[in-house]
């Protein structure tokens, strides 16, 4: 086996660098990140990794909790829930 076969190339290896070392900024809360985790997020989240729709699947649910009214809030479930379901995540399916 060639060198080359047993190693990723430099390519895959930087993508998942980046998202390895930036998932502290995916689970924090929008509100407590510094300027550069916005830029950081703000230049993973373009790129459509899968790993941005579930972080915009999980922040859309975390509304549900600002409704009073019980048929609002089943209604914003509903819509979601079915965003998720069809989001093509096995995690979240």
């Amino acid at each position: 086996m060639t060198p080359t076969m047993c190693w990723p190339s430099v390519a895959s290896r930087t993508n998942a660098d980046s998202r390895y070392s930036t998932r502290y900024t995916w689970l924090r809360n929008p509100e407590n990140w510094t300027e550069k985790d916005a830029a950081t997020f703000n230049d993973l989240k373009n790129k459509g990794l899968k790993v941005g729709r579930a972080w915009a699947i999980k922040e859309t649910f975390m509304d549900i909790w600002e409704y009073t009214y019980e048929q609002s809030a089943r209604k914003f479930f509903a819509n979601r829930y079915w965003w998720a379901k069809h989001s093509r995540l096995a995690p979240i399916v």
